[in-house]
């Protein structure tokens, strides 16, 4: 057809229609390759056929066209300077045509389209020093194109709304967008660009599945663009990032892609840096893409709010069967992200990594296969650094949206950097699957918190296994260059770990246990440990050390087994084991319901060594644990070189060596007990009697006798030469219910520097039981509810003085006023120890409280008398 077959061509299309023309689309058919303008673009005709030509005359004519290249099929246009934009909607189907510059071509990009309602398709853009395609049109279509070997981004984007780039054809790959270069050289670049979709293309790749990168990303979208879709790609071999978002971006869905893998899914094609890269952006939701691979993280979120990130399979191959490591899992910072139902497994450093607040981290496996069958270890699992105020939640605090870490070569959980706070672990599950029928130890401790952390609450987690400790709590020292600079000590405070089951569950105990110990503290504060169930481990059940850690409080603990049968559910070393610590409590003064059980460790219930000071043990039970109950350095040598007895208790070490009771008799029979002894300590000091029931061992083990059945607490106080004499008894249903398994009473002593072991009967004597009367006939309680309790005492034994305690059984009791009309009377606590000095003679001692009505029998107990040989002699 020559030009004046195109001119009377259009006269006969306008003679026949009335429509007015512009509404139509003219078709331009391009049959020659040549880069040649219109000959004349005022004379009405286009001539020559070329793409150059039919771009110049659509734009003057201005209504819609087409462009059609069939006649020119899979052949290349060279270009010597660069094509005019099209700013008319069009339809170009290139037909597999070849866009490039030719030798010395002054063209920057290859085509620009402006016009809204466009399609572009079946053309190949490569070689130009700019941009392949320039596309600045809404609600168009590009599909079944390649963008390559350009010297800045394959295809840009510039507010640019509601297209469709690719193809919904899932299987196919639609664009391809490779080898593209230079400081702009991003497969596709959106700039201000909103409700676009990207579906169905290739990014690094050439159509065999080659990796040939874009020198920048394959997907980059920036400047304020939202809403845009990238879905069902393959992002793979890009020299920077698989996709970046960035410059306050929002709402952008990232969906079914496959990023830094082959098209099949089951080998690495790396991005030379992250998978997906997100930084000032916010609302962007990232979701089933399988993300494995890339050199650095998996996804990487920086300065950015509110992401979701959702059942990806991030470093493993599509069925989740074997590794391909990113970098990296998960990286996320700032806050309101949520990470959810991932599999992030088989990545070389961190599974998944936090630096932010106000986040949840649940229901993601994090280096277990999808089955929790097999193992595919991160790095590490989770470690976080949060640095602000807000709350981070690592698991569930309300349901059981459980994190599964597991088998990973570091630590489960790791809070370790400086200030992080408010972070909350709870309800996940650490070092087995979720059904607890295999165990896959982490590397590492279970959750590991270091640094100045503070307001970490580590709670109702299952720890199953671990090769170190279950939970370890460790300062971190600071070492200046400059040595004028004094070592910066940063040492975790107020940590809670709460109601954690810290060792296998029975079903699984054949196969491990944690290698260090259940809950373990070096120098840290205030770390409060509490209603944990610890089993299982290597050393101990509770492990706090360093003469810097303070305020250590452990609350209804269970440490050991129920069963000793279950051998690898044992605590091989000490139950609780407190090195060179000071301020540590056991139990509580106030609460037996706060009691600690330890039972069946192979090591000691409690060793105290290295110089501890001030550790209490309060209201606890012990059972059969190996080498004893509570020992203060060596058990065996307090007893053999007589620290438990000697005068003053002037001797050091580990809770001052704080003496305990000889007893003499020590027995439980029926509903009974009595108790005769004597306790050497410091003069005029009151010292607290913890009694309990104890099983009895032979003569050989006795040492080894611990307290299992509380029974009470009584005061007693020294005389001038720091001794005094105990000759008590009393009957409780307690006893009578538990004596026949647990015949024998034993004391702990705790005085100003702590706790004392296990008292035994080392050197049986006899002393004499002096009888003494007690009358409580004038008690009453008056018209305001307030019980005045008057109890006179009389001696009647012989010219001896001996001294009394008398003291109500409830505890909260307060006493207003006290006096005896002979004698010396102190108050210590609340018991009220006399001295009644002459026989005979009926003394009386009395005091008011504030209390409910209560029986003469509950309030004040019978009470037995004995000389002392310094006239000094409580009873309870």
């Amino acid at each position: 057809m020559n030009k004046y077959h195109y001119i009377l061509l259009l006269s006969i299309i306008s003679f026949f229609i009335t429509i007015p023309v512009e509404i139509f689309s003219v078709e331009y058919i391009i049959t020659s390759t040549l880069d040649l303008p219109d000959e004349d673009l005022e004379d009405g005709v286009w001539y020559p056929y070329t793409l150059r030509s039919a771009i110049e005359n659509m734009n003057k004519n201005g209504v819609t066209a087409k462009i059609n290249c069939a006649e020119i099929e899979y052949q290349t246009i060279q270009l010597h300077s660069g094509l005019p934009a099209i700013n008319v909607t069009v339809e170009f189907d290139g037909k597999g045509i070849v866009l490039e510059p030719a030798a010395n071509s002054t063209a920057n990009g290859g085509l620009a389209i402006t016009s809204n309602n466009s399609i572009l398709k079946n053309i190949k853009i490569q070689g130009f020093k700019g941009s392949g395609l320039f596309w600045r049109g809404s609600d168009g279509v590009i599909t079944n194109c390649v963008f390559r070997y350009n010297e800045g981004p394959g295809m840009l984007m510039n507010y640019a709304n509601r297209n469709k780039i690719g193809d919904d054809a899932l299987g196919y790959y639609s664009i391809l967008f490779y080898g593209n270069k230079g400081t702009a050289g991003d497969g596709l670049q959106m700039l201000w660009c909103n409700d676009n979709i990207v579906y169905n293309c290739w990014f690094g790749l050439d159509s065999l599945g080659n990796p040939v990168g874009n020198e920048r990303s394959g997907i980059k979208i920036i400047d304020e663009s939202l809403r845009n879709k990238i879905q069902n790609n393959l992002i793979s071999g890009n020299e920077w990032h698989g996709i970046q978002v960035s410059n306050k971006t929002s709402f952008t869905l990232i969906a079914n892609n496959r990023i830094g893998t082959d098209y099949l899914g089951n080998s690495a094609i790396p991005n030379m840096m992250h998978g997906i890269y997100i930084e000032q952006s916010s609302a962007d939701t990232i979701v089933n893409n399988l993300i494995s691979g890339n050199e650095w993280a998996g996804i990487q979120i920086g300065l950015s709010t509110g992401a979701v990130v959702e059942n990806n399979r991030i470093g493993t191959d599509r069925f989740v069967k074997e590794a391909i490591p990113n970098g990296s899992g998960i990286s996320v910072a700032n806050q309101y992200h949520i990470v959810r139902n991932n599999i992030v497994s088989g990545n070389k450093y961190t599974g998944i990594s936090v630096a932010g607040t106000d986040m949840v981290i649940q229901s993601n496996i994090i280096g277990l296969d999808a089955e929790q069958k097999k193992s595919i270890p991160n790095g590490s699992g989770i470690y976080c650094s949060n640095y602000t105020d807000g709350i981070l939640v690592i698991g569930d605090t309300i349901g059981y949206n459980s994190n599964i870490i597991a088998s990973n070569l570091g630590d489960g959980i790791s809070i370790s950097a400086s200030k992080i706070k408010n972070v909350i672990v709870a309800r996940n599950i650490i070092g087995t699957n979720k059904d607890t029928s295999l165990v896959f130890p982490n590397k590492g401790a279970g959750v590991f918190i270091k640094y100045d952390c503070s307001d970490i609450t580590v709670k109702e987690n299952l720890i199953a296994a671990n090769d170190y400790n279950g939970v370890r709590i460790e300062r971190n020292v600071v070492i200046f260059l400059d040595t004028t600079r004094p070592k910066l000590y940063q040492k975790p405070f107020n940590i809670y770990i709460k109601k954690n089951r810290i060792g296998c569950p029975e079903k699984i105990a054949t196969m491990g246990k944690h290698g260090g110990s259940g809950v373990s503290i070096f120098n840290a504060d205030w770390i409060y440990v509490e209603d944990n169930y610890i089993t299982g481990t290597d050393s101990c059940g509770i492990d706090i050390a360093n003469d810097s850690t303070r305020y250590i409080r452990l609350k209804r603990n269970k440490i050991g087994p129920t069963n000793k049968e279950i051998k690898e559910m044992l605590i091989s070393g000490d139950g609780i084991r407190v090195s060179g610590a000071k301020d540590v409590v056991i139990g509580d003064f106030f609460s037996p319901l706060d009691s600690n059980v330890i039972r069946y460790c192979k090591g000691y219930g409690l060793s105290v060594v290295d110089s501890a000071m001030l550790v209490n043990y309060y209201i606890n039970s012990m059972l059969e644990n190996e080498r004893g109950g509570i020992s203060l350095d060596d058990l065996n040598l307090y007893f053999t070189n007589g620290h438990f007895d000697d005068k003053f208790d002037e001797d050091t070490g580990s809770n001052g060596l704080q003496n305990t009771v000889n007893t003499s008799t020590a027995e439980a029979k029926n509903a009974s007990i009595a108790i005769s002894g004597k306790l050497e300590g410091v003069p005029n000091t009151v010292y607290k009697i913890f009694t309990y029931l104890s099983k009895k061992y032979d003569d050989s083990l006795k040492i080894k006798t611990q307290g299992t059945i509380y029974l009470d607490m009584f005061e007693v106080k020294t005389n001038d030469k720091g001794s005094v004499q105990i000759d008590t008894s009393w009957s409780s249903g307690v006893i009578n219910q538990f004596s026949k398994d647990y015949p024998v009473v034993t004391m702990s002593v705790l005085e100003i520097e702590g706790s004392s072991p296990f008292s035994i009967i080392q050197n049986p004597q006899q002393y004499l039981d002096i009888e003494v009367k007690i009358d409580t006939s004038e008690t009453y309680i008056d018209k305001d509810g307030i019980a005045k309790v008057v109890a006179k005492i009389t001696n009647l034994g012989n010219e001896i003085a001996t001294t009394v305690s008398v003291r109500d059984t409830l505890r909260n009791i307060e006493i207003k006023e006290m006096t005896i009309s002979k004698g010396v009377i102190v108050l210590a606590d609340s018991t009220i120890i006399a001295t009644i000095p002459q026989l005979g003679k009926g003394e009386s001692v009395f005091y008011s409280a504030y209390g409910k009505y209560i029986k003469e029998g509950e309030y004040v107990r019978s009470i037995k008398a004995i000389p002392s040989e310094n006239d000094i002699n409580p009873m309870n």
